[in-house]
């Protein structure tokens, strides 16, 4: 398999799994300020995961017709996983309400978002745009309007 394949790939594996720890600690986030710092340190992990991917992809070159189809399914794969994700934000919004860390996993999204970006130009359908689009929904949720 092509380096630049790999370091997209693995940057796409990384991604979905951060997403997939905010997941779990967002559906076993209570009321209790505790948990907090678990949530905080969740949502780092997805920041991180995308700016180490950012860094990752930038040097890699284009890839062909069949790789750009296998990076598509792993992209795929990972925009499921941030939709995940943010249903389960959804579902914990009372409580992410409650903590006071709802504007955190907003500016987060946002974050994510503009970190994201990237990794559209090498998968072909552009999930920087997919993930923009999820975080309009949330903001859209909680704001009961648009947000760009």
């Amino acid at each position: 398999m092509d380096q630049n394949v790999m370091a997209i790939q693995t940057a796409i594996l990384t991604i979905s799994t951060a997403s997939s720890n905010l997941d779990s600690v967002l559906r076993a986030l209570t009321p209790d300020p505790k948990g907090v710092q678990q949530f905080d340190v969740a949502i780092m992990g997805v920041e991180s995961a995308l700016t180490q991917a950012r860094t990752d992809i930038i040097p890699t070159q284009p890839v062909s017709i069949v790789d750009g189809l296998t990076l598509q399914n792993a992209a795929d794969t990972m925009v499921k996983s941030l939709k995940i994700m943010f249903m389960s934000s959804i579902l914990q919004r009372q409580t992410l309400d409650q903590l006071g860390v709802t504007p955190v996993l907003l500016k987060s999204y946002m974050t994510q978002t503009q970190l994201s970006d990237v990794l559209g130009q090498y998968t072909g359908r552009g999930c920087g745009q997919r993930y923009s689009c999820i975080q309009r929904c949330w903001c859209y949720s909680f704001h009961g309007g648009y947000v760009p």
